[in-house]
């Protein structure tokens, strides 16, 4: 009997201490929980989220469109008129880039600075323009807030502008110090210019109907000196200084300079302090293929648009089909590898292209006339195709 008494005694003991480990082991999981909860909130990424982008400029309005959703939103600066910053080394939308910090506004012929940060507005010590005069505005590819500003006054010889009177100005949009520029730099108006402040030098192509063609070049403004960049020559046209079908675009801080119509190689320029230039050429074993799709591409038919994506090795190619043609529209996707060599290309059919394209978030975003189509960059699908809410 006593053996059982004992027994018993000891169960009596066993299940309290049961119930405190378990409550224990209960305690110290949800202390863990709750540690990993805190750990992920303060050190993991948030979720990348789509950046507005610039989508038009209109007189006295601009508006910014989220590439995620399609919504437009509209901004108006009363009293005032947008100068668009126009170029075609740009194409028509980005003279300003896709996510400017500061607009140039005009109002009574004087000058105004205009900050999409704060609103802000400032007078911009030039005289203020005379009735004869024109006006061109380029923005610094390499910082945000500087400006070459060039005015002038010309008569129309065979379709270009000579120039008959030019003051040009270098202008910081945070200081609102204005520096005037020095008379030997040259300026034609046949030329599309981009300026780079960091590095003080202009780039500069010739501008045709409706691209910018090679040569291309650059000048100093600090040596005075002037680099050809790309030539005809370098693309086998020879006995030519101007090649219409050769054309140049800057995008996503890099100058792509490719043919319209067949490619054999296309060439990529980083303004970089020590300008580099890239050059690729298509592998033997999709050229026919490729070409085949671009065989009845003409120059004079089309207006393209070009943007080089670094960290996915590819170059994405926006056609415009002239509307008399009959032609179709579309984006051509091409991928090169670590030898410089185009290896894989995807041509994607679309209808009414808006001269406007950017990738952010492994997403590349074509903006339609209607829609917005979003290609996935890692397996170059279709993803979907957002529609524009205007309004």
């Amino acid at each position: 009997m006593q053996y059982f008494q004992q027994t018993k005694i000891s169960k009596k003991h066993f299940l309290p201490t049961r119930i405190i480990v378990l409550t224990f082991i209960l305690i110290i999981t949800a202390l863990c929980l709750a540690g990993f909860t805190v750990y992920k909130n303060i050190f993991s990424k948030p979720p990348k989220s789509e950046k507005k982008v610039l989508y038009s400029i209109e007189e006295d309005k601009y508006s910014f469109i989220n590439p995620a959703t399609g919504e437009i939103e509209t901004h108006v600066i009363s009293g005032y008129k947008i100068i668009p910053a126009y170029s075609l080394l740009f194409g028509d939308r980005y003279s300003y880039g896709a996510f400017p910090e500061f607009f140039i506004l005009i109002k009574d012929d004087e000058l105004f600075s205009y900050s999409l940060i704060n609103g802000s507005i400032k007078k911009i010590s030039i005289d203020p323009l005379k009735p004869s005069e024109k006006i061109a505005i380029y923005p610094s590819i390499s910082e945000k807030n500087k400006f070459y500003i060039v005015i002038y006054t010309g008569e129309i010889i065979s379709e270009f502008i000579k120039v008959t009177s030019l003051r040009r100005y270098f202008f910081d949009a945070n200081t609102h110090q204005v520096q005037l520029v020095d008379k030997e730099v040259p300026f034609d108006s046949r030329n599309c210019y981009v300026f780079d402040s960091k590095y003080q030098r202009v780039f500069s192509s010739t501008c045709g109907e409706l691209q910018s063609v090679i040569p291309f070049d650059v000048y100093d403004l600090t040596t005075k000196a002037q680099q050809h960049i790309a030539l005809p020559q370098d693309f086998g046209e020879k006995d030519v200084l101007v090649s219409p079908s050769i054309q140049v675009r800057y995008s996503n801080g890099y100058f792509v300079i490719y043919p319209v119509g067949k490619i054999n190689k296309i060439v990529i320029i980083s303004p970089d302090k020590d300008i580099a230039k890239k050059v690729l050429t298509v592998s033997e074993a999709i050229k026919e293929e490729l070409n085949k799709k671009l065989d009845n591409i003409i120059y004079f038919e089309f207006s393209y648009e070009a943007l080089f994506l670094k960290d996915r090795n590819t170059i994405v190619l926006a056609a415009d089909a002239r509307e008399d043609t009959g032609k179709e529209d579309f984006i051509l996707l091409l991928r090169f590898n670590e030898n410089n060599q185009i290896i894989d290309f995807k041509y994607i059919p679309v209808s009414g292209i808006m001269f406007s394209m950017f990738s952010q978030n492994d997403k590349l975003y074509i903006f339609l006339e209607n829609s917005i189509q979003v290609i996935n960059l890692e397996n170059w699908q279709v993803e979907k195709v957002i529609p524009v809410k205007l309004g």
